[in-house]
């Protein structure tokens, strides 16, 4: 081994679960226990420690999948999306990828997506709060306005949809919950966002979760109507009082533009 960079990068390999034989026998001395015993340590350490962190991030898919099931994903995880940092906070944010080409198309399509909600938990968790809407002034604002209103949403606020109930699975994978969810039952947009020390969780209609999307890049009312899909059917006014209710919005300004 010519470099320090080179020896770290094999120590890597190997504590991950890959072959330790460039290791041995020069770099890891025997000393009483045999070198390949001494790696297989670091090796066990390693893999504990990816599937902890993956199961503080994603405890309702360990529950859905099983014990065994879960470890056997954490280690194929890990070999495919290795740390890059010695912060761990983010270790797990691939993993509904990497579900995704695991079980996409099968039975088990809906686990990437369970991921996706438990994803959009952690972020928002680490997020500021939001500070809330001053709803009074924006009902002193004349109708003139409207169309040059921009929002600005809490930074807490992640925003899905599934083609499955994915709250609904949530939910019922809590505690000692057992309640049984119908995996053909409605499909379901989430609002996730912070409130205080907690993440609020909220399913809304289609035509708010459509509003929602358009609004977040920093499009004024009137422009992101027209980025909207021609097809969606619904109600603008109700969609814009669920999003103010929400506690999802912290602002709005008049656009100039």
């Amino acid at each position: 081994m010519n470099s320090l960079h080179e020896l770290q990068r094999e120590c890597r390999k190997a504590f991950s679960g890959g072959d330790p034989a460039p290791l041995l026998p020069s770099l890891v001395d025997n000393n009483g226990i045999p070198a390949v015993t001494r790696v297989r340590v670091y090796q066990n350490n390693a893999r504990e420690t990816y599937r902890k962190t993956l199961l503080n991030s994603y405890p309702v898919v360990e529950r859905l999948v099983g014990d065994a099931c879960f470890r056997s994903l954490s280690l194929k995880y890990a070999s495919i999306h290795p740390s890059i940092s010695g912060d761990l906070q983010y270790f797990g944010r691939s993993y509904d990828e990497f579900l995704d080409a695991e079980y996409g198309g099968s039975d088990y399509d809906y686990l990437a997506d369970v991921a996706r909600l438990e994803w959009a938990i952690e972020e928002a968790l680490l997020a500021p709060a939001s500070s809330g809407l001053d709803l009074g002034a924006l009902a002193e604002l004349s109708e003139a306005d409207y169309p040059q209103l921009v929002f600005t949403f809490s930074s807490s606020l992640r925003i899905l949809h599934s083609n499955y109930p994915i709250l609904s699975i949530w939910r019922a994978n809590q505690g000692d919950n057992e309640e049984r969810v119908n995996m053909n039952s409605a499909a379901q947009s989430v609002f996730v966002h912070r409130v205080g020390d907690e993440a609020e969780l909220q399913v809304v209609e289609t035509g708010t979760f459509e509003l929602a999307r358009v609004l977040l890049p920093g499009l004024s009312l009137g422009e992101a109507l027209h980025e909207l899909p021609d097809d969606l059917d619904f109600d603008l006014s109700r969609a814009l009082q669920s999003l103010m209710v929400s506690g999802c919005l912290d602002s709005f300004s008049i656009s100039k533009r």
